[in-house]
């Protein structure tokens, strides 16, 4: 019998990933064919944002009534998680705009670090009260920039 499984190979990224969040699989996010329903990897990034922004925080967020909304995330699929693999989401911003940040973020085999989707993420910084976009404050900048060890403000992505 020929094995028809083809692994693909993500992009790399050319900076760290310092935030790991592990994933617990439910039983509703397995199809019939024992691989994570595509529609779950949604969960899981939003799962690694919270955590993301918690570390990234360090309690020094203040949302001020305003919040990170998602205005585009483009996910692209690798390979299939299966039942039995445990799972884990890295997380990283690699810009921040003057109203939107990027991030990215990477579902992985937590054992072999095979890459099975990869998702860019813009978020905008809105004011509900308003319904518009505001200026993301300095002190957010200078929190992504301490956390991800960079200028996250000069990058072309």
């Amino acid at each position: 019998m020929q094995n028809n499984s083809t692994h693909h190979q993500a992009p790399a990224v050319d900076t760290p990933f310092r935030c790991t969040t592990t994933v617990q699989m439910r039983y509703t996010d397995y199809d019939m064919h024992q691989h994570i329903n595509n529609n779950a990897y949604f969960t899981f990034f939003d799962l690694a944002k919270v955590d993301y922004f918690t570390q990234v925080s360090n309690s020094r967020f203040d949302i001020d009534h305003r919040s990170l909304v998602i205005a585009n995330i483009n996910v692209n699929f690798f390979n299939p998680a299966l039942l039995g693999e445990s799972i884990q989401v890295l997380t990283q911003c690699v810009k921040v705009g003057d109203k939107s940040l990027t991030l990215v973020q990477q579902v992985c085999n937590a054992l072999t670090g095979e890459v099975k989707c990869m998702a860019t993420t813009v978020l905008v910084h809105f004011d509900p009260a308003t319904a518009t976009s505001v200026t993301i404050p300095q002190h957010w900048r200078d929190a992504f920039a301490e956390f991800e060890h960079r200028d996250l403000t000069s990058l072309s992505q």
